[in-house]
């Protein structure tokens, strides 16, 4: 979970360097209502994190998170923080501490083969590849199918 406390001191660093205002959270002004469409429900976790998560789980993508945070900021906010949020949409990928993948489509393809051992190989190598990309990034991988 992105915690705003952790993107406002990333921000301050730019506003530091610009002579913008900073951005300051606390438990009064922390948190950000969002208004938006539910669109489905998981009755399980198909995989996609552990059985044992809380109930309240919530799961939205990045790529809508930043737009409804933004709009549901405090508004005693400095103009500039609203500003950079939204010229570095990919801002929250540095707080990522989670990065799920999924294999290509077809994905059933890729559990074609008869054979087990030509399965896990391939599907290792392939996830060592990415693993490779991210460098020196502390990185653990879990395949629970395989």
């Amino acid at each position: 979970m992105v915690t705003w406390w952790a993107v406002g001191e990333y921000y301050n660093v730019t506003a530091k360097e610009n002579n913008w205002p900073p951005v300051y959270f606390d438990d009064s002004n922390g948190y950000t209502k969002y208004y938006c469409t539910v669109v489905g429900f998981f009755d399980q976790p198909y995989g996609k994190w552990p059985g044992n998560a809380d109930s309240t789980l919530v799961v939205m993508e990045y790529e809508y998170y930043l737009e409804y945070f933004a709009k549901g900021l405090d508004p005693a906010q400095p103009a500039e923080f609203i500003t950079w949020l939204e010229s570095n949409p990919d801002v929250l990928d540095s707080f990522a501490d989670v990065i799920m993948y999924t294999l290509p489509n077809p994905r059933w393809k890729w559990y074609l083969p008869s054979d087990f051992q030509d399965i896990q190989d391939t599907i290792t190598t392939k996830t060592n590849k990415i693993i490779e990309e991210f460098g020196f990034y502390q990185l653990r991988t879990c395949m629970s199918l395989i």
